[in-house]
């Protein structure tokens, strides 16, 4: 089965390296990695890829749907609208309805796995609420193959993210500004557990908050034949630190040295 092979991006290196790689069909791009009047181009980029090979492109909306959110989407509705992205990655129930009620065509909405779906139960809850009936859903990192496999039958189509470093936390308490001073320019920064691993914390300044990630990816895509039994429509990898020759290994299938199964093959108890 050929699913389609998705991206999400954190930085310029890594959407340059998606735009000219084969094999991806479509980038998420987070929304506040570039600047919004430059939405257009980016749009423009990845549709025409490299030596003509085009890829759909989403605008990937912020974590926390607050007063700077509801700020930058007022200010730049129409640049947001006008880009001709494929559609949006939304990672709360905030921004769905912001998008209902702001963007006329919205395209493909995606619903991340932040917005939790475990079950047929919350998959129709999730369509009452938004009022969108034809959502992509995004399965929990929380769920167990056998129960992904299951919640496949509700028919919404979904992705399962097959790499990536999982939010730990995502916190309006900025890191930078209490450890060092807020200047406005997002970067990493790493808290140290009591096992002695580390774990980056990025900065998204336009939205003012912080995600602090696991501090080793989890890897799905090597598992051939149980993420067959997903049903899964669409993989995803979501890139965070990683550099272009890290993205380009991973999309090779080789995998790290350090990584986790995530809840994979042991579910929540």
């Amino acid at each position: 089965m050929r699913r389609s092979v998705r991206v999400s991006v954190e930085t310029e290196e890594q959407f340059k390296t998606a735009c000219e790689l084969p094999g991806i069909d479509g980038i998420y791009v987070d929304a506040g990695l570039f600047a919004v009047s430059s939405f257009g181009e980016l749009v423009k980029a990845a549709h025409k890829g490299k030596g003509g090979i085009g890829k759909k492109i989403w605008l990937r909306l912020p974590h926390i749907w607050r007063e700077k959110a509801e700020k930058w989407s007022l200010e730049n509705g129409a640049f947001i609208r006008e880009a001709g992205f494929d559609g949006y990655l939304c990672r709360s129930v905030e921004s769905v309805l912001w998008l209902s009620e702001t963007v006329t065509e919205p395209g493909e909405i995606t619903l991340d796995h932040t917005v939790y779906v475990f079950n047929a139960v919350t998959d129709g809850e999730l369509e009452l609420l938004t009022g969108i009936p034809d959502y992509r859903k995004t399965f929990s990192l929380e769920l167990n193959f056998r129960e992904i496999a299951q919640l496949k039958e509700t028919g919404h189509p979904a992705e399962l993210v097959v790499y990536g470093r999982a939010p730990l936390m995502v916190s309006a308490q900025c890191i930078r500004r209490t450890s060092l001073r807020c200047d406005r320019r997002e970067g990493v920064l790493y808290l140290k557990d009591r096992t002695g691993a580390m774990m980056p914390v990025k900065n998204t300044c336009r939205f003012c908050y912080n995600t602090v990630y696991n501090s080793v990816p989890t890897v799905l895509y090597d598992l051939t034949d149980e993420v067959e039994k997903t049903r899964a429509d669409a993989i995803r990898y979501e890139f965070t630190t990683e550099t272009a020759a890290e993205m380009k290994n991973v999309l090779a299938g080789i995998v790290p040295k350090n990584y986790t199964r995530g809840h994979f093959h042991r579910g929540v108890e």
